[in-house]
């Protein structure tokens, strides 16, 4: 009979086995779940697989030394843990820590650790498979650091067994500040999905702002605004406001820069720079729809059946959001 049986592992899928040495062993029979027909293992250790979560086996082990087979070790019970659970992003400041766990008859709570430790400093509960854990103002979380959650499988009165533990890390929201023009007066910019933003003028708060649910996209347009005005925008997690950014507010610019245009070719096209947003194509005097450009610094305007003759006097015309005039350059026709 193997000596010394015991579980040293077990995660949601498996189970561990080790044993000490027989000297008289030339392989040990391994008989699984009440099986009648055993696994032949050639060494003091055995890796039950492929099982499923929280469900329990029954394992004993047995030594053949190529004549006989020995006593069968005491019965060994050993339920499988719990899946990770699936955590939401957690901003550094947020009142709970949220997330999908499984759900099941003895499952009530969750517990919190620090990365690599093994006794918890906070508990969450477990309704169905929503998993909450409150961290309002516990001094363990630190930003950007490291932190592991399971499900508890079990409650008072029943045995404990910790579940698979998934890691995260304690997020500081980033964000981004548009420049701010005095003609468009627009604060905008993009920060995590809903997330409030606090926006400060020359030092004083004028809003609190929800970002986009789906995008993070944050807006707010503000008035007056003239040039040399200090705007400010903060990240809100509950009371934390972990990143900002500044821009001084200042009167719109840009400039065009036309490409030649070969005569019956479809586009007038040319790169830009600074605040220009849409443009429009003039033709002998004549002004054509505004079109928006096409990303950053590029732009083409459709001029097949605008352009005619190579005497024609054609300007590519640069515009704000606002519809404010920003460049006028004369395209030269070949």
């Amino acid at each position: 009979m193997p000596q010394n049986v015991r579980v040293t592992e077990f995660t949601d899928t498996s189970i561990k086995y080790e044993w000490d040495t027989a000297n008289d062993a030339l392989e040990y029979l391994a008989y699984l779940d009440s099986a009648s027909v055993p696994f032949s293992v050639y060494e003091a250790g055995f890796l039950f697989e492929g099982l499923e979560q929280m469900t329990s086996h029954v394992a004993q082990f047995s030594v053949f030394d190529g004549y006989t087979e020995g006593a069968k070790s005491a019965q060994i019970i050993q339920k499988t843990r719990v899946i990770k659970p699936i955590i939401d992003t957690y901003y550094y400041g947020s009142t709970y820590l949220t997330g999908t766990g499984t759900a099941g008859e003895n499952i009530t709570n969750c517990r919190i650790y620090k990365h690599g430790e093994s006794v918890a400093f906070a508990t969450g509960t477990m309704t169905g498979e929503v998993l909450k854990v409150y961290l309002t103002g516990n001094v363990n979380i630190v930003p950007n650091e490291l932190y592991e959650v399971c499900v508890i499988d079990g409650k008072s009165g029943t045995p404990i067994i910790e579940g698979m533990r998934t890691t995260f890390k304690v997020e500081i929201p980033q964000i981004s500040l548009n420049p701010v023009t005095t003609s468009q007066k627009l604060i905008s910019g993009v920060t995590a999905k809903n997330i409030q933003v606090r926006i400060s003028q020359n030092g004083t708060a004028k809003t609190i702002i929800w970002s986009d649910a789906e995008t993070g996209v944050y807006s707010w347009s503000a008035s007056p605004v003239v040039v040399g005005d200090v705007f400010k925008v903060e990240t809100k997690v509950g009371n934390e406001y972990s990143t900002n950014q500044s821009t001084v507010a200042r009167d719109p610019v840009g400039t065009l820069a036309p490409k030649s245009y070969t005569l019956g070719s479809n586009y007038v096209t040319g790169t830009f720079t600074g605040d220009v947003s849409t443009v429009a194509l003039e033709v002998n005097s004549v002004l054509g729809t505004k079109v928006k450009v096409i990303d950053t610094s590029n732009f083409q305007y459709y001029s097949k059946d605008k352009v005619i003759a190579k005497t024609d006097q054609v300007y590519i015309i640069g515009y704000d959001p606002t519809n404010k005039q920003l460049d006028r350059k004369g395209v030269v026709i070949l």
